[in-house]
């Protein structure tokens, strides 16, 4: 209605007042249309990264946490699908990035989401912080030149996301011996809601995943650690969790046919061949 009247009108003010409005309208549409929607549901999603770590949880209550972001020695293209895919379910800014550990095939692409999408906050755990390494330095500084604090988790932390809980774990480090490395001081990301419970457990196995799992509790969804090494997926970390489901992010499924042994009747997805795979987890508890 505005673009005719504009057309019809001669006093020149009223002119500019209608066009005004026309703007004001179109802008007004856009940001409605580019503003994301709120799932009902909880939502996880698993990027196929190749051999690597990123996965997206999207709450009821419109926050959405990036869990780890890196591939092996694809750092950039791993950053860039993980971009694609937010923006894709129309988030134009990240309430946090989680990164478990200092291993770069779950935090080399983070630099790239930094330069793209604004980021509240990165959560992550003392060790990696404190890491010597130069490319864990470089997110630590890139964090701070774009105004982004950096938040030390500890073990036993949760944050309430509306009817959702999120919360972390860790072994105790006093108890891990001096050479224990990256993979066993992984922090863990446990998601609730509705009954149900996702597991995303880093590269956490060994020495580092003793007395940490058995307070997880079963889960009906489990990214299976360290990308399906048989030195994380143990018969004890299965008798422990008893997933339904085990989502195996690799570039190849290598150890696929082990995991259906030690997992039993657990459903296996595989990124490398079906893509993406996202969980739903509806108000009701139904899960798919």
């Amino acid at each position: 209605m505005l673009v005719p009247a504009i057309l019809l009108i001669r006093w020149r003010p009223l002119k500019r007042i209608a066009v005004l409005c026309l703007y004001g309208a179109i802008l007004a549409a856009f940001r409605t249309a580019t503003q994301p929607v709120p799932p009902c549901d909880l939502r996880c999603t698993v990027l196929d990264v190749g051999h690597g770590s990123a996965a997206v949880l999207e709450f009821p209550s419109g926050e959405v946490i990036l869990v780890d972001g890196g591939s092996m020695n694809r750092g950039e293209r791993a950053g860039d699908v993980i971009c694609r895919f937010l923006w894709s379910r129309g988030y134009r800014r990240l309430n946090a990035v989680f990164i478990s550990h200092a291993d770069a095939d779950h935090y080399n692409a983070v630099p790239t989401v930094l330069n793209r999408i604004p980021v509240s906050e990165i959560l992550t755990s003392r060790e990696f912080v404190n890491s010597d390494s130069a490319s864990v330095q470089s997110v630590i500084q890139l964090a701070d030149a774009a105004g982004t604090p950096v938040r030390i988790l500890s073990s036993g932390d949760w944050a309430q996301m509306g009817r959702s809980l999120v919360r972390c774990l860790q072994r105790d480090l006093q108890k891990l011996p001096i050479d224990a490395d990256d993979n066993e001081k992984s922090l863990i990301v446990i998601a609730e809601h509705a009954g149900r419970r996702i597991v995303l457990p880093g590269d956490l196995e060994g020495r580092g995943s003793q007395n940490v799992f058995h307070s997880v509790g079963p889960a009906d969804v489990l990214v299976s650690p360290h990308h399906g090494s048989p030195t994380a997926n143990t018969p004890e970390l299965a008798a422990q969790l008893s997933p339904d489901s085990l989502i195996l992010s690799a570039r190849r499924p290598a150890n696929a046919d082990r995991l259906r042994k030690v997992f039993g009747n657990a459903v296996i997805y595989h990124t490398s061949e079906i893509g993406a795979v996202s969980v739903s987890i509806a108000p009701n508890g139904h899960l798919s």
